[in-house]
């Protein structure tokens, strides 16, 4: 899978100006000590959004904070 990151990475890099432009609403829920992407991921895609927050768990956000997950999956119905 990694053979195909910089591949992913101009993808999304070209992708980003239509991503700023974008109004629709956007949580990301991420885990704050995920040892593979950095919080500052999340952080960095936050800013780059105009309507944005961010939900900070653990490690693994659906388990960790998995109250506070489920009950936005579910008010988003």
């Amino acid at each position: 899978m990694t053979y195909l990151l910089s591949d992913e990475v101009a993808a999304n890099t070209a992708r980003l100006l239509e991503f700023r432009r974008s109004d629709v609403p956007l949580l990301l829920i991420w885990g704050k000590y995920d040892p593979y992407l950095h919080v500052s991921v999340a952080e960095y895609m936050r800013s780059q959004a105009r309507n944005s927050a961010l939900l900070e768990a653990g490690h693994w956000p659906q388990i960790d904070a998995a109250a506070d997950v489920a009950r936005i999956l579910l008010a988003s119905r």
